[in-house]
């Protein structure tokens, strides 16, 4: 006992990893795309300050522009207004400058892919799609951990069991929909 409080008091870093991975677990499973949006803000801004104290300055950097999009997602569906296609370029562009600034390791790439797919999820009309990116950006996530920030490792890992889970529990319908539109028209 003596040790793990002796680690966590040495590695803050996943303490702070508990309470992401709590909010990234919740903002996986509502349908309501305004829920999700919230919780991606604070998921964001608490792993900014997870990559900040384990040292991560290009991760942080990408992680505070994600919550500041999530803010102004926030804003623009509040509003019922959907989120223009220059300000995701432009978020976009954003994630790749601080990428380049803060440049550290090649793995750095990787969190920027990671960004370029959350700032694609964040804008959708529909949560299913938003989950799929979730997943393609747990997967880009996991790997950049394993090289970078390993207090990263279970809370992306948690966050990618849990995108699958919410998408079984809340989008089975949307996907049975598609597949037999799709069936429907090979059938022409």
């Amino acid at each position: 006992m003596k040790e793990m409080i002796e680690f966590f008091k040495n590695n803050p870093d996943y303490i702070i990893s508990v309470f992401t991975t709590l909010a990234a677990i919740c903002s996986l499973q509502f349908k309501s795309m305004k829920v999700i949006i919230i919780t991606q803000l604070m998921t964001n801004a608490l792993l900014g300050i997870q990559c900040i104290v384990g040292g991560t300055l290009s991760a942080s950097g990408i992680v505070f522009l994600a919550a500041a999009q999530s803010l102004i997602s926030f804003i623009f569906s509040s509003k019922k207004i959907r989120f223009p296609i220059w300000l995701t370029i432009l978020f976009m562009l954003g994630y790749t400058t601080v990428t380049i600034l803060t440049f550290a390791t090649p793995f750095d790439i990787l969190a920027m892919l990671a960004a370029w797919t959350f700032a694609l999820s964040i804008v959708q009309e529909h949560s299913y799609i938003c989950r799929i990116f979730s997943v393609i950006n747990s997967i880009l996530w996991l790997v950049y951990d394993a090289f970078v920030l390993p207090s990263s490792i279970l809370t992306h890992s948690i966050v990618l069991i849990f995108a699958i889970v919410g998408i079984i529990r809340n989008d089975r319908k949307e996907w049975k929909a598609i597949l037999s539109n799709i069936s429907a028209k090979s059938k022409r």
